[in-house]
């Protein structure tokens, strides 16, 4: 997908006269942005950072060779993740492809309520609140999730890890970016509904 086809979407979106900050948006989101078509992923990973300056509360996006890839069923290759929390070698994220994107706008409404500052759309410093440990003990929200979350290694990394700006929360993780392997997308999610 190209520059300018992002810029049409997002176009009629203001169009319709739809506040980015609202429940509206996510759900408009989810409706329309999935239903487009690839995306050049080598060109949006050309800047980034470090995966070592990965910070719990933000969403980044990146391409990834998972380590046990051999056992696993499935994996994404191109995770938009929100990292909870750092682990030796890595971090524990939530990987927001493995939840249907109906599943995937409330859960983002929920934590967009909690994030660390009101005007989280106009700052490009704001941070979501995702505590891996709460969320485990949460049953109703861990049940949604915990397909979702992931262990990442940086060693594993094939690219830069792309922060995602707070004002685009509501945009990327619609934005057909996930590059399952051994599974289509379909089945990912039949899977991830099923713990």
């Amino acid at each position: 997908m190209s520059q300018e086809e992002v810029r049409a979407i997002l176009r009629k979106f203001q169009f319709e006269d739809i506040d980015m900050a609202s429940r509206a948006a996510t759900h408009w989101l989810s409706d329309h942005l999935t239903q487009i078509g690839p995306i050049n992923r080598p060109n949006i990973l050309s800047e980034g950072e470090s995966p070592y300056s990965i910070r719990p509360g933000n969403m980044y996006f990146f391409s990834y060779n998972p380590l046990t890839k051999s056992k696993l069923p499935f994996y994404d290759m191109f995770p938009v993740a929100i990292a909870m929390q750092k682990a030796p070698g890595g971090f524990i994220g939530l990987n927001l492809h493995y939840l249907r994107f109906y599943n995937r706008a409330v859960f983002l409404n929920f934590l967009i309520d909690s994030a660390d500052r009101s005007n989280w759309y106009e700052t490009d410093i704001a941070r979501l609140l995702l505590d891996y440990t709460n969320m485990q003990r949460t049953a109703s929200m861990a049940k949604h999730i915990k397909g979702a979350i992931k262990r990442y290694y940086f060693r594993q990394f094939l690219s830069q890890a792309v922060m995602v700006q707070p004002k685009d929360w509501k945009v990327v993780p619609f934005l057909p970016l996930d590059r399952f392997v051994k599974a289509t997308r379909e089945e990912v999610f039949r899977w991830a509904s099923q713990l």
